[in-house]
């Protein structure tokens, strides 16, 4: 992937910001739903590795679960 700290991680022309909930492109928002961010930073925390389809559920819907969101993400 690219850098990460604390506070970002950058991949490509990417930049996301997790303090503030933000996804920049070339220093340009990016719009995404709050659930959509969830599962970005999900993805972006589990660099190089395979995420199940259960824990990326029980991390972005503790309580519920929505494919939808899922497809909308891709």
């Amino acid at each position: 992937m690219g850098e990460h700290t604390s506070d970002f991680y950058e991949f490509g022309r990417f930049r996301l910001k997790s303090g503030e909930r933000v996804l920049l492109r070339d220093c340009e928002l990016v719009p995404l739903t709050p659930k959509a961010f969830d599962i970005l930073l999900a993805l972006l925390e589990n660099d190089g590795r395979i995420v199940p389809k259960d824990d990326l559920m029980k991390k972005v819907w503790p309580n519920t679960g929505s494919r939808f969101t899922i497809r909308r993400s891709r």
